[in-house]
């Protein structure tokens, strides 16, 4: 089995054919052989059975040719056939054909030339006697011939026959013997050579599926990522001639470099991407490229995972640099293809932009226009309002500054002016103390006055509560005057109503006894008393139609007149009511100016003590204007230095381009 596992897939192939050909060859050889041996022998038993069919024929051709003799002779007619033994069917077989016989058979027919020459002497000899009439003669010697020398011919035959029965029944046991032996040993080579079939097909398969089968699971476990097992590969088998053997060596190296790139891809995922080195190499000088390349084996496989790599390495540089804020620096030029390449040079363009804008803002340039390319653009947006918040933050801090240089110039101003009146206020207190003694007299003259106003104020308010009393009780009256008069006005609408509907009634009646009238006139004399009774009714409502007319215009003169009484209600009413409102608001308002009289009275009182009480203040208040003289001062100089600070914030505003 190991040197079967040792050879190649063509060499077993090839040797498993070979044998299976040499097998199939000596199985051709043997049926060639074995057929070509019962094909002689079934031919051999063949010649025989030809022979002991012509035999049988010839005896037949004799034995007819006697017969016809005998008819020729009998019917005295000429006989056709030959009476040459050599020109016969059996003598032109026997003279010509003889020596393709075997020799046994040869030997045989030798004993039928003697009885056959003599039966065709005597055939001669009877045609001999019948061409010369002697025709009883003749049949004489017919029967003799059929009676001894036919017989003795046919004795010959016999013989002859049984010996080439004999000898055909020998080649025909032969033959089926040969046949027998050789069917055993044909199916004897054929079970053989299937059981060697199996056995090369079930060596072959094994040497070749069972490895094949190995390495389908080690490749199925690679396919579903599983790295784990360790593929087994014999001792030598580098060396060996076998596919499957050189096959399990390659399956092997795809393991180990697959579990090699794995190994390097868990590096890569923990950060291990080598970009200190690649930075010391920067530093030294190295060009970008030189300094990111990556030592990987041969294959595509190892030389994609060094260009990811590589690119990785780049990109972790990049971001160090963007992440120490050295977006100046010459790696961040370097453009990386792909779509993670393309999106790190869009940030740093985003970032380099960014920075440009914040040197221009820094250097007071707040005119630069930020667009956001999208509404998630965070820090565009973040910009753009800074810029904008910025620029608010200025025009504010510029027009503060001009209202504290404003407000700074008009406190100078006021404390000039407060000095000045700080001054008169001085002397003006002085006048006030002396006038405070005449105004401590005079409020005690008030104070009495307003003791007197205060009780006449308080009677005038009685007789007020009094008055607003019966104008309450008119306004009541007016008010039920206007519900009657209301109610009476309703109650003409109703009469005006029911006069209507007898005006109906009295157009209706007038109307049926118009009818009546006609339907009388008709009848002639039957219905005169008819009409009379017609012309009453008639009569009646005409004079039921000008009484409710001259009601209703009775009810209409009412109506008007009440109308105009409820009018007149109504305006008193209201005049009621104002005057009701007006004595209300004039007892409140004296008793306002009862109120008013007892503060009067007794601020009279607190002016009295208060005049006192500023002569006695104004003496502290002349003390206090001097401090006060003192501090305006010092406000003075304070608005002097805040007026060169706003100018000093001005001049730093002013640097700032808007």
């Amino acid at each position: 089995m190991k040197i079967v596992d040792s050879m190649s897939i063509g060499r077993r192939l090839t040797g498993g054919f070979l044998i299976i050909f040499c097998v199939t060859l000596f199985l051709g050889i043997f049926w060639i052989t074995a057929t070509n041996s019962i094909q002689k022998h079934e031919e051999e038993a063949n010649k025989y059975a030809d022979i002991n069919r012509m035999f049988l024929f010839m005896e037949i051709q004799h034995y007819q040719y006697t017969v016809d003799l005998g008819k020729s002779v009998k019917e005295k007619r000429r006989f056709t056939r030959t009476t040459d033994p050599t020109q016969c069917d059996f003598g032109k077989w026997y003279y010509g054909a003889k020596k393709d016989l075997p020799e046994d058979i040869i030997k045989l027919i030798h004993s039928i030339e003697e009885p056959h020459k003599l039966m065709h002497q005597k055939a001669k000899e009877v045609v001999d006697l019948a061409e010369s009439g002697n025709y009883r003669e003749a049949e004489e010697k017919t029967w003799e011939i059929f009676n001894y020398s036919l017989y003795n011919l046919a004795g010959v035959y016999a013989s002859v026959l049984a010996e080439v029965q004999k000898k055909y029944d020998t080649s025909l046991a032969d033959m089926n013997d040969n046949f027998r032996l050789n069917r055993i040993l044909a199916v004897s080579l054929v079970l053989a050579t299937m059981i060697l079939v199996f056995i090369i097909a079930m060596v072959l398969t094994s040497s070749i599926s069972a490895p094949l089968k190995e390495m389908m699971i080690v490749a199925g476990r690679i396919a579903d990522g599983d790295l784990s097992h360790d593929y087994e590969i014999e001792d030598g088998a580098e060396q060996s001639d076998s596919e499957i053997k050189q096959l399990s060596v390659i399956c092997g190296k795809v393991t180990r470099e697959l579990k090699e790139l794995v190994v390097q891809a868990e590096r890569i995922a923990a950060g291990e991407i080598g970009s200190d080195e690649v930075e010391r190499k920067l530093r030294a000088g190295m060009d970008m490229e030189t300094a990111v390349a990556v030592e990987t084996k041969k294959g595509e496989l190892a030389a994609a995972f060094g260009r990811m790599q590589a690119q990785l390495r780049k990109l972790t540089v990049q971001a160090r640099f963007i992440a120490e804020d050295n977006l100046n620096h010459a790696v961040l030029n370097v453009k990386i293809p792909g779509e993670l390449g393309g999106a790190f040079w869009q940030m740093t363009t985003n970032l380099k932009e960014m920075a440009a804008i914040a040197a221009k803002i820094a250097d007071g340039d707040l005119a630069v226009k930020i667009a956001a390319k999208s509404d998630n653009a965070v820090l565009s947006n973040a910009f753009s309002r800074m810029t904008g918040d910025l620029k608010q933050l200025i025009n504010e801090v510029k027009a503060q500054t001009t209202q504290v240089a404003n407000s700074s110039a008009t406190l100078a101003q006021v404390s000039q002016q407060s000095t000045s009146t700080i001054a008169q206020l001085s002397s003006t207190i002085t006048q006030m103390s002396s006038a405070t003694s005449s105004v401590a007299q005079n409020s005690q003259t008030a104070s009495t006055a307003s003791h007197n106003a205060d009780a006449a104020s308080r009677k005038g308010r009685e007789l007020m509560e009094r008055l607003v009393e019966k104008i309450k009780m008119v306004k009541t009256s007016s008010e039920t005057s206007a519900a009657a008069m209301d109610g009476l006005s309703m109650r003409s609408a109703q009469i005006g109503e029911i006069v209507s509907v007898i005006t109906k009634i009295a157009d209706q009646t007038n109307l049926l006894s118009l009818n009546a009238a006609i339907e009388a006139a008709r009848a002639g004399e039957a219905g005169r008393g008819f009409a009379v009774v017609a012309d009453e009714v008639r009569k009646l409502a005409e004079n039921s139609a000008s009484s409710a007319q001259e009601i209703a215009k009775i009810i209409n003169e009412v109506q008007a007149e009440t109308k105009t009484a409820a009018v007149s209600v109504r305006g008193g009413q209201k005049e009621i009511e104002e005057g009701a409102v007006l004595t209300e608001e004039a007892s409140m308002r004296f008793a306002e100016i009862v109120g008013q009289i007892e503060n009067i009275a007794h601020q009279i009182e607190e002016i009295a003590a208060s005049a006192e009480e500023t002569a006695a203040s104004a003496e502290e208040s002349s003390a206090s204007s001097e401090e006060q003289t003192a501090a305006i001062e010092e406000i003075s100089a304070s608005a002097a230095q805040l007026s060169d600070t706003v100018k000093i914030m001005q001049k730093a505003i002013e640097r700032f381009k808007m």
